[in-house]
């Protein structure tokens, strides 16, 4: 591709190559027994293309001086041998050894460079280092910060900034800086102070408080006890009465009672809604609920719901609730009815 591309540029330049006519068809011998070499490398050669146009530009403006010109030519035809030679050494390895532009040729638009400069297309020219430097922040926050931590933080900023030559001109000068960290310091005192001194008042008042309710609830036992349930007597002592105490009536009648087939055959669930004042249930079943002396007691229990169990297969069974507490037994439910699995 380099002998290519010196040939368009040879073509452009057809005046300047008569004069070099002669050893150019020497040297073109040379390049026809390289051409299947230079064909092997086209893909190599190509990625140099557009650096070749870039010398297209340069060489056009060279053809006003034509003895300089010529110079310059002889001395890029002399590049182009050693490149030549170069490609010769590396057209066999194949593929693995295509590089890069980069890697194989020097920039043309470096300041100063000139194609009788000695450079070689394939010196390895360092690029500068186009890595974006990374700009450190401060990271810095009072925020939540327990006082006294942030008085210490405020301390160690002044004693770092003090002297710093890095940093001689602060927005806040670090004497009035100084005053403003003793002026927190002292108020932070202060206040830790106030608050050990609350805290204690605090104490105190309670156990105040405490000692004047037990000397009062000694005074409110002894006025009862002289009282001997005289209301007026306690009404004269400046306390309250209170209310008499109501007698407990006996559960109200369980509602919602329900039956489901048990997970064993004989066997049903039964549950209910629980009134308030319940404190245990009586459950009763029956296979004749018109009769009250069919009724059997089948379990007492303290939760809303129990398992019959035992009961006959495919007999129709009637089951009934009650609810029991202090006061007595309350009102039967409405039976239900299921069949037994």
């Amino acid at each position: 591709m380099i002998f290519d591309t010196s040939k368009k540029v040879f073509e452009a330049s057809a005046t300047l190559f008569d004069a070099s006519k002669e050893r150019f068809e020497t040297t073109n011998g040379l390049s026809e027994l390289s051409d299947k070499r230079f064909d092997a490398s086209e893909a190599r050669f190509e990625v140099s293309d557009g650096t070749f146009e870039l010398s297209n530009k340069v060489f056009e403006t060279w053809k006003g001086t034509s003895e300089t010109s010529k110079a310059r030519f002889e001395a890029a035809k002399r590049v182009f041998a050693v490149g030549k030679i170069r490609c010769k050494a590396t057209a066999g390895v194949g593929a693995a050894n295509i590089v890069t532009r980069q890697d194989a040729m020097a920039n043309y638009d470096t300041p100063g460079l000139t194609y009788d400069s000695g450079a070689l297309y394939d010196d390895l020219t360092p690029l500068p280092n186009t890595t974006k430097k990374h700009m450190a922040k401060v990271k810095f926050t009072l925020s939540g910060v327990p006082d006294g931590d942030a008085v210490q933080t405020c301390t160690s900023l002044k004693t770092a900034l003090t002297g710093n030559a890095n940093f001689p001109n602060p927005p806040v000068t670090l004497a009035a800086f100084g005053t403003l960290i003793t002026t927190a310091q002292t108020k932070l005192t202060a206040a830790d102070t106030t608050a050990q001194a609350a805290m204690q008042a605090t104490t105190d008042k309670d156990n105040a408080i405490g000692a004047m309710a037990a000397a009062a609830n000694q005074l409110a036992a002894y006025v009862d006890l002289m009282a001997n349930g005289d209301e007026s007597k306690i009404l004269s002592a400046g306390l309250s009465v209170r209310a008499a105490r109501q007698p407990q009536s006996v559960p109200d009648a369980v509602q919602n009672l329900s039956l489901t087939a048990g997970d064993n055959s004989g066997e049903l669930d039964a549950q209910w809604d629980p009134p308030g004042n319940a404190k245990s249930y009586e459950v009763q079943t029956s296979a004749d609920p018109f009769s009250d002396a069919t009724w059997k007691p089948a379990d007492t229990v303290t939760n809303s719901k129990v398992a019959l169990l035992g009961l006959p297969s495919a007999a129709k069974i009637w089951v009934r609730v009650r609810g029991i507490n202090s006061a007595g037994k309350g009102a039967w439910s409405d039976p239900a009815v299921k069949v037994v699995p």
